[in-house]
């Protein structure tokens, strides 16, 4: 198993987050939403807004956390799905072990309504 995130795993276009926003459904966790619809291969996109924090450089290093704990954990996930992850205020923070819990969690429910 490869734990890697290539280029071609990210949403990247407005349009791959316009559809997943009109065709998709919300999980809410503690720390992210995520929203997420069936596809043809899976992708992620992630959302910080400047509600977390002013800072650009607070706003990438959740960036990175999400993309890493989504590396690691991508396998929980089925193959046809596109999500889009939104950090909710407090985001910033919290360590990195509860971040990946709150995800791993959101994975598991997300993996659970697709079979």
């Amino acid at each position: 198993m490869k734990f890697t995130f290539k280029r071609y795993e990210r949403l990247r276009k407005k349009k791959e987050f316009d559809n997943v926003f009109v065709n998709g459904q919300w999980i809410k966790g503690n720390l992210i939403n995520v929203c997420y619809a069936l596809s043809t291969n899976r992708k992620v996109g992630f959302i910080v807004s400047k509600k977390i924090s002013k800072k650009a450089v607070i706003r990438n290093k959740v960036k990175r956390r999400l993309r890493e704990i989504f590396r690691l954990n991508k396998y929980i996930l089925p193959n046809k799905v596109h999500l889009v992850v939104i950090a909710k205020q407090g985001v910033e923070k919290v360590n990195f072990s509860e971040l990946e819990y709150d995800v791993k969690q959101i994975f598991q429910k997300i993996h659970n309504q697709t079979d």
